[in-house]
């Protein structure tokens, strides 16, 4: 049976199946990942930033970004809990719910805050939309080790248990990001504010200190006469006080 290549670049595989656009391996990273080429965020790449969002929230009022917070989680909660004809969107409520559930409303900030801030600080991390829609929802997902959106499987080669992430059908994933992103739209935008305010700072002081200072004009010192020197006659204004006057008469005669 004839099949096409695959649509991804340099992919000479064949397509999955006749009508196909892409072979079983780039079907599986775009349903995954968003993308053939993109790769999936680990918790590890993110440890950095949780720590940068946990430091500028702490330059501010901490109090009230959990007050808000806790609003934005208790309406994404609301959400979900709403009915829909549609299995896909039945879903996303389902899996958000669970982590919702599952985590509070801090760590579901800080998830969602340490993405955009990788996205701005390595912006070929996720060289589309799509690919950081995807990492959103699936980091989203798994910030509780454990949760329901891992399975276990026993692996007889290895001799023990192994995890692995629960894909969703690519539309359950964009409804789930669009959701994801109207609801923390205002903390992204003032987390990202707060970074480049911070990056604009440390930027003119690293100036400051790699620019060279002003020089000024060295003078030079003054220099005293040899001893017993003849001293230099004063000049005199023709309105000068009477003691000059006195002394030029004197060496005038």
């Amino acid at each position: 049976m004839n099949h096409n290549r695959c649509a991804t670049p340099y992919c000479n595989r064949p397509t999955r199946y006749v009508h196909g656009r892409y072979c079983e391996s780039c079907r599986t990273a775009n349903r995954a990942n968003g993308g053939s080429k993109q790769k999936c965020v680990k918790k590890a790449d993110l440890r950095r930033y949780v720590t940068r969002a946990k430091r500028l929230m702490a330059r501010r009022n901490h109090e009230k970004i959990l007050d808000g917070l806790r609003v934005i989680h208790s309406t994404l909660l609301a959400v979900t809990e709403e009915g829909s004809s549609s299995r896909f969107v039945r879903q996303a409520h389902t899996g958000l719910a669970k982590a919702l559930n599952e985590s509070d409303p801090l760590a579901c900030g800080l998830t969602v805050a340490s993405l955009a801030l990788l996205r701005v600080h390595n912006p070929r991390q996720f060289p589309t939309e799509r690919t950081w829609e995807f990492a959103l929802v699936r980091t989203f997902r798994s910030q509780v080790h454990g949760s329901m959106a891992y399975g276990t499987t026993w692996s007889h080669q290895e001799q023990r248990a192994k995890l692995w992430f629960k894909r969703w059908p690519e539309r359950t994933t964009e409804y789930a990001a669009l959701l994801l992103k109207e609801a923390y739209v205002p903390f992204i935008a003032a987390m990202l504010s707060e970074d480049k305010r911070e990056a604009s700072a440390r930027a003119a002081i690293r100036e400051g200190f790699e620019q060279p200072a002003t020089t000024k004009r060295k003078t030079k010192p003054a220099t005293l006469a040899p001893r017993g020197s003849p001293r230099k006659p004063l000049g005199v204004s023709p309105l000068g006080t009477p003691a000059q006057n006195h002394t030029v008469e004197k060496s005038t005669t």
